[in-house]
């Protein structure tokens, strides 16, 4: 075999292997979006303050926000003060806070929704400012998902206590 031979050789090696190395390298950013909620459950009864836990996967620029609603009220808050943050494993959780004292008793949702930068930019402005003016008002609906990524949402009712 010649050198030109050897080299021609390599080269298609590359042309060929190289891309299909590098799109196994892209793993799980092949994968579509999803989100989960381990904890609470379902029709659980969970107090005030409940820590909602679960996975999730973000496309690239992806970032996932958990709201709260009251059931047959108009109006969703953002919880935790940002986007959940997930570790390598694609776990997060986010403190969240279940109305006002008058709500005990009270059926809510919880939805993980996963939205893109620009929304992501707006909710953050939204915190920052009803964190400075203690004014948290209620989007009148949820914002945009990401296209293709689920709503998932969880019916929880506020204890009694």
């Amino acid at each position: 075999m010649t050198l030109r031979n050897a080299f021609n050789s390599l080269l298609a090696i590359a042309f060929f292997v190289m891309p299909l190395y590098a799109l196994g390298q892209s793993g799980d950013n092949s994968q579509p979006c999803r989100v989960k909620v381990a904890a609470p459950l379902p029709g659980a009864t969970a107090d005030n303050e409940v820590m909602v836990e679960g996975t999730a996967h973000l496309p690239a620029g992806g970032f996932l926000w958990v709201f709260i609603g009251l059931r047959g009220q108009a109006g969703y808050w953002p919880q935790g003060g940002g986007p959940a943050q997930l570790d390598n494993e694609g776990k997060w959780e986010v403190l969240a806070r279940l109305g006002t004292a008058d709500d005990k008793g009270r059926a809510f949702v919880i939805v993980p929704v996963i939205v893109d930068s620009t929304t992501h930019e707006m909710l953050q402005r939204y915190v920052n400012e009803s964190s400075k003016t203690h004014d948290f008002q209620p989007f009148p609906k949820l914002p945009g998902v990401v296209q293709g990524c689920p709503i998932v949402p969880v019916n929880v009712t506020r204890n009694r206590t």
